[in-house]
């Protein structure tokens, strides 16, 4: 697990280098989402504008890690891991935010037997960004994969 970190962070420094003087700053986010079953909380970090159409149209790559809980049939806790190409509608401080691609889930524990195992699924995000380019803080919310809502607020860097 320890390693499976390390290695997310050195990807998100590895972006963070790799990008050319992008027109958006890179940013840190805790985002939250939940539906009637399903919890989630992680740490998102989003890299520099990597190509721009234009002012209004900004595409990013964004890479989380962070905690899950399914409670349906059954109690499954674990980690989840995502890499997201992002793209960002809108100019001032009022964005659209559209984003899909691919979560890694690490069971750690299932209520027959302790099993662990690992999954992929499909996620992503449709929602409103606030982003006043005055400051630092941003704020997000909005819909995607396994939640109905999902809310995050976050710092440029």
């Amino acid at each position: 697990m320890k390693n499976s970190i390390t290695s997310l962070l050195l990807l998100c420094c590895a972006l963070s280098r790799a990008q050319s003087s992008g027109i958006s700053n890179q940013s840190i986010q805790v985002q939250g989402g939940t539906t009637i079953f399903y919890n989630q909380l992680s740490l998102r970090y989003e890299s520099q504008t990597i190509y721009s159409l234009n002012e209004n149209h900004h595409f990013k790559i964004a890479a989380s890690a962070g905690l899950f809980n399914l409670s349906f049939s059954s109690t499954t806790k674990g980690y989840l891991f995502t890499l997201q190409p992002t793209y960002l509608l809108g100019d001032g401080k009022h964005h659209l935010e559209v984003s899909f691609g691919a979560a890694i889930y690490y069971h750690t524990k299932l209520e027959k037997g302790g099993i662990s195992y690992l999954g992929a699924l499909p996620c992503g995000f449709v929602g409103y960004r606030y982003q006043n380019p005055e400051n630092r803080f941003l704020l997000k919310i909005g819909t995607g994969g396994l939640d109905i809502l999902q809310a995050g607020f976050g710092i440029r860097l």
